[in-house]
C-alpha cells in the first residue's frame, strides 16, 4: 500500500523538480546577462573617469590645491575599488563554501535515512 502511494506521488514530484530546475536555469541566465551588462557599464564609466581625470590634470597646474585634492581622492577611490573587488571575491568564495556545505548536509541526510 505504501509502495503504491509512493508510485502515485513520484510523477508529480518529478514534474515539480523539472519546473524548479527550469526556473533556476532561467534565473541563472538572467543573472549572468545582468552581470555582463554591469561589467560593460563599469568599464565604460572607468574609461570616462580616466579621460576626465587626464583632461583635468592637463588643464590644472600640479601645484594647484584642487589638483592635489583630486589626486588624493583618486588614490582613495582606487583603494576603495580594490577593497570592493576583493570583498566580492570573498563573497563568491563564501557562497561556494555554503553551497558545498548544504550539499554535504543533504547527502549526509540521505545516507542517514537509508
Amino acid at each position: 500500500a505504501v509502495e503504491e502511494d509512493v508510485r502515485r506521488v513520484e510523477p508529480s514530484i518529478a514534474g515539480g523538480v523539472g519546473v524548479v530546475e527550469s526556473d533556476r536555469e532561467s534565473s541563472l541566465s538572467l543573472a549572468s546577462t545582468v552581470a555582463s551588462q554591469l561589467q560593460q557599464t563599469e568599464s565604460s564609466l572607468r574609461d570616462m573617469i580616466r579621460q576626465l581625470n587626464e583632461a583635468q590634470e592637463q588643464a590644472a597646474p600640479p601645484d594647484n590645491p584642487i589638483s592635489q585634492i583630486s589626486k588624493i581622492l583618486n588614490i582613495h577611490y582606487n583603494s576603495l575599488q580594490w577593497v570592493d573587488s576583493n570583498a566580492n571575491v570573498l563573497h563568491s568564495k563564501l557562497r561556494t563554501v555554503e553551497r558545498q556545505l548544504q550539499q554535504q548536509r543533504l547527502d549526509n541526510g540521505r545516507l542517514s535515512s537509508r
